[in-house]
C-alpha cells in the first residue's frame, strides 16, 4: 500500500502524504466536542431547573413551603426552595457522573439517551431512598412531577440539539 503525496493544499503540508494532512482535522475535533458539551451542559442545567422549578411552581404555587419534619427532634428546617435546589445540582451531577456529554456518544446512536435516562432513573431512586431513611417527609407529588418533566425536557433537548449538529 503506497500513499499519495499530496502538492499541499494546506500551508505547512507540502510533501507529506494524504493522510498526515487529515491529521490536524483530527485533532481538532475534541475542541468542537468540548464547545458542543458545554452548550449541551447549558441546556441540561436550564432544562432541569425549569422542570424542578416548574414542579414546585405547580405543587406549591409562591408560598414558601417547608419541608415537613417527622421527628422534630432533628431542628433542621428545609424549604422546598432549597430542596429544589439541592435537586438540580444533584441532578446535574449525577448526568456527568453518567458522563451524558461524553465527545465518544454525542450525535450517534442512542447510548446518549441511555445513559440520560439511567442517571435521571439513579437519582430518583436515590431521593426516593433517602427520603425513606431520613426524618423528612416531602411532598411526593413534587417529585413525582419534577422527574418525568425532567427527563421529558433533557431528552426534548438533546433531539433538537441533533438535529441542529445534522444540519
Amino acid at each position: 500500500m503506497s500513499l499519495r503525496v499530496n502538492p499541499g493544499t494546506r500551508p505547512g503540508t507540502e510533501g507529506l502524504p494524504v493522510a498526515d494532512q487529515a491529521a490536524p482535522r483530527l485533532q481538532r475535533a475534541p475542541g468542537w466536542a468540548a464547545g458542543y458539551s458545554l452548550r449541551l451542559a447549558i441546556t441540561d442545567t436550564l432544562a432541569v431547573a425549569v422542570a424542578v422549578f416548574g414542579a414546585q411552581f405547580t405543587r406549591f404555587g409562591l408560598s414558601s413551603t417547608d419541608v415537613d419534619q417527622i421527628d422534630a427532634s432533628v431542628g433542621l428546617e428545609l424549604s422546598y426552595v432549597s430542596l429544589s435546589v439541592v435537586l438540580v445540582v444533584a441532578w446535574v451531577a449525577f448526568l456527568a457522573m453518567f458522563r451524558t456529554r461524553d465527545r465518544r456518544i454525542l450525535g450517534r446512536g442512542s447510548a446518549e439517551f441511555l445513559r440520560i435516562w439511567s442517571a435521571t432513573f439513579w437519582l430518583f431512586g436515590f431521593v426516593a431512598i433517602a427520603a425513606f431513611l431520613t426524618t423528612f417527609a416531602f411532598a411526593r407529588g413534587f417529585i413525582l412531577l419534577a422527574f418525568p418533566l425532567g427527563l421529558i425536557l433533557l431528552l426534548a433537548s438533546r433531539a433538537l440539539w441533533r438535529r441542529w449538529l445534522a444540519r
